[in-house]
């Protein structure tokens, strides 16, 4: 893997940014425990909510094992390269389909498409609703080879980025 500048953040902040990019539900069922009490405990972890009387902050072994998690998610979209022939979901399980909506169906379900359309690749919402849910049949469903070329480099930056954020413990304010 190429060179990446960590950034150390404050795990409350690293979540966030994370959080922005990827499904905060796809981190949870990555969790050990329960999907509700996964995405509760992160959602409190980054908005310091009252829990049992005292802000809660995550816990070390929880930054250890969200840590875990966005790096691992990180790294498995640096092989995400969407085509536009069919793909399999053996070789392509993040990004897997016969046509693009159902290839972006998949990967929705990991990172926010909104994120990477508008944020990343400066589109306008409307413009991703042409491409994916738009009847247009001009535009629906099709990506030009440019166009997936951006995706992909787009896809590909939401990668390093996840990969540089590096997690770290904070101490609850009660606990100094």
């Amino acid at each position: 893997m190429e060179n990446i500048t960590v950034q150390k953040l404050p795990a409350d902040q690293g979540m966030q940014q994370a959080t922005n990019m990827i499904k905060l539900k796809y981190i949870a069922e990555l969790m050990d425990g329960n999907d509700k009490t996964c995405n509760a405990v992160i959602c409190r972890g980054i908005k310091h909510c009252i829990h049992h009387n005292k802000p809660y902050y995550f816990s070390e072994k929880e930054v250890y094992e969200l840590q875990r998690i966005i790096t691992s998610v990180g790294t498995s979209l640096l092989y995400v390269r969407i085509l536009q022939e069919p793909q399999s979901e053996e070789e392509y399980p993040l990004c897997h389909g016969d046509d693009m909506v159902s290839k972006f169906k998949v990967l929705g379900k990991v990172i926010k498409l909104p994120y990477l359309f508008i944020n990343v690749l400066g589109k306008t919402e409307k413009w991703q609703k042409m491409h994916l849910s738009g009847k247009r049949e001009v535009y629906y469903n099709r990506f030009t080879d440019s166009e997936l070329d951006l995706i992909n480099d787009g896809i590909r930056a939401i990668a390093l980025k996840l990969c540089s954020i590096q997690l770290e413990y904070q101490v609850p304010p009660s606990a100094q």
